[in-house]
């Protein structure tokens, strides 16, 4: 009884979401056999699951930590198509762990629906990244999370304002026995890994954070709104021990972010507010339909 009391609760936070995985990633697999003209696993495909973990650089575009290759090894195996399903079965369910970790018991099944019908999640099986790994991070006990928070530290920086300070020490610590290790693993490394900033960039027109649509909307007072947004929310989490108010309060302070990098922050603030979630969810839904409407008419 005890075991099939387990396996429905195992199946009522990742069965949803691996259902909905699932519908995305044929959504995006009808994209490309259409023939519609989008980028479709570009990331995947060309940096990701092309990457050699031995000579990580060697990679077009690669601008995360060396060890971030060794995660997707398992991948590499796979065919692209499979390699991003099966990684996208991962990230949703790791958002579903999520949810359940940072929200409300009984709001739960809302704030999955919320998450996963949204437009954010269909932009992910459009783009798929390796934002699975910060997710995972944010699950992991506080001071093992830095190796993955450190393969995108835009995403979540500001959780580390709600850690105790014993918990920072033990992050910190955490931190410099795995930049040490991947030094004698990769050697100089960041040199490289600035080289390949250097010569790829980081494209503004995919630039989704905060800082930079309200400094590019409203100059240096978009900015300054931005960055005291952010402190006053770093400030609560502090105070509060808040993982949510400490991740979305960071997001306001770093100078990018990704478009589908979004839907982990909305996922951590859909699993305490759901309903108010629901609302922006339908709201995003309704500027995509009005977005596509006259590219169908073109067609």
């Amino acid at each position: 009884m005890k075991l099939l009391l387990m396996m429905g609760k195992v199946w009522t936070t990742g069965g949803p979401a691996l259902l909905w995985a699932l519908l995305w990633w044929g959504v995006a697999l009808a994209v490309t056999a259409a023939g519609i003209p989008l980028l479709v696993w570009d990331d995947q495909f060309s940096t990701f699951v092309a990457g050699d973990w031995r000579d990580p650089y060697a990679t077009p575009g690669l601008v995360n930590p060396p060890w971030a290759l060794l995660l997707l090894l398992p991948f590499r195996v796979l065919p692209l198509p499979v390699a991003v399903l099966a990684q996208m079965l991962v990230y949703f369910v790791l958002l579903a762990l999520v949810i359940r970790r940072y929200g409300r018991p009984e709001q739960g099944r809302l704030a999955a629906l919320v998450v996963f019908s949204s437009p954010l999640a269909l932009n992910t099986a459009l783009e798929l990244n390796i934002d699975w790994m910060i997710a995972l991070g944010l699950l992991l006990p506080r001071p093992w999370s830095a190796p993955l928070l450190l393969i995108k530290p835009q995403n979540a920086a500001g959780y580390l304002a709600s850690f105790s300070g014993r918990e920072l020490r033990g992050w910190l610590v955490v931190v410099c026995v795995t930049l040490l290790l991947s030094l004698v693993v990769w050697g100089n490394w960041p040199a490289a890994l600035l080289a390949n900033l250097d010569v790829y960039g980081i494209s503004p027109l995919v630039n989704a954070a905060p800082l930079a649509i309200l400094g590019s909307a409203f100059g240096g007072a978009g900015v300054a709104l931005s960055l005291v947004a952010g402190a006053l929310l770093l400030w609560q989490a502090w105070r509060r021990q808040d993982a949510v108010l400490g991740v979305c309060g960071g997001l306001l302070w770093v100078p990018y972010l990704a478009g589908y990098s979004l839907l982990l922050p909305f996922t951590l603030l859909a699993a305490r507010w759901p309903r108010a979630l629901l609302v922006v969810s339908a709201g995003l839904w309704l500027a995509v339909v009005a977005a596509v409407l006259p590219l169908v008419g073109l067609l």
